[in-house]
């Protein structure tokens, strides 16, 4: 509005020619022909395009962010009906378990009389074992490690295969299903690796003493590994550690060097880095 009112009184002054007046005006009259050209293209570009649009419909449901959120609700809830049920996963019922016993047998406190005896519980190994108990004595499955439901044989043999072979549990389960068609998950398996370290734990601790005691060890390892094997034997006890590392460690948690009487005998002279206060031998 201001260069309007400027350009006003510079003509009323007579400081503008009106020839320069003439050829402003003609300039603007080509800028806004040329505006015309563009606006018309543009809108006939936006009619083309729509005909290529869906045709839209109007919907009868309200539309805002609760509308939204109930509607993807509904959707969830349809879906949920619909999906598959899924296999159970994780430990099998008692009941179910039962129900696949091919015989039940009938499991005493050692010593008391089955008249003084009542029922506790059931238990199935294989076969289904009706558990009675005296007070707070309990009748044991011959084989079975606490309150396990597989016999010491499968736990020996999952840890022979996962430590000894190298075998991963989804292998060890595959090879226990086939050749004994038993079926085992890898919870399971592990379970039962804990079971047996835990009962074994007391005559390892006993190996273990009698190894630190000894006149003279032999001692060996893996080599190329992180995670070796070490073998110790002695005229006392033998001893075969798995997945640990290669390291003076590992030797002296064995072997205390503060504490150990006897003599090393290894493959190689010293027989570990490390391994100060170990007397050692070894070829000459």
């Amino acid at each position: 509005m201001d260069v309007f009112e400027n350009l006003k009184r510079e003509l009323t002054e007579g400081r503008i020619d009106p020839g320069q007046l003439l050829d402003l005006v003609v300039q603007l009259q080509q800028q806004l022909a040329v505006a015309q050209q563009q606006l018309a293209a543009a809108q006939q570009r936006i009619a083309n395009l729509e005909k290529h649009l869906p045709a839209t419909t109007k919907r009868d449901e309200p539309y805002s962010l609760r509308s939204e959120e109930q509607r993807q609700q509904g959707r969830a809830k349809k879906n949920a009906r619909k999906r598959k049920p899924q296999g159970r996963r994780g430990r099998v019922r008692t009941a179910d378990t039962i129900a696949l016993a091919e015989r039940t047998e009938a499991v005493y406190p050692a010593g008391v009389p089955a008249g003084k005896c009542r029922f506790s519980h059931t238990r199935v190994v294989l076969v289904a074992y009706d558990i009675y108990r005296v007070g707070n004595r309990f009748g044991q499955i011959p084989g079975v490690l606490g309150r396990s439901e597989f016999g010491i044989e499968i736990g020996t043999q999952i840890a022979y295969l996962v430590t000894v072979v190298g075998l991963s549990f989804d292998k060890t389960c595959g090879l226990v299903r086939f050749f004994q068609n038993l079926p085992l998950t890898k919870s399971q398996a592990d379970a039962l690796l804990t079971q047996l370290s835990r009962h074994w734990e007391r005559e390892f601790d006993t190996l273990c003493t009698l190894l630190a005691n000894s006149a003279v060890v032999h001692a060996d390892e893996t080599s190329g590994s992180r995670n070796s094997v070490w073998a110790f034997v002695s005229e006392k006890a033998r001893v075969v550690l798995f997945g640990v590392h290669k390291d003076a460690a590992t030797l002296a948690r064995m072997l205390d060097p503060q504490t150990f009487p006897g003599v090393l005998v290894t493959t190689t002279r010293p027989c570990t880095p490390g391994s100060r206060g170990l007397r050692s031998a070894g070829p000459t």
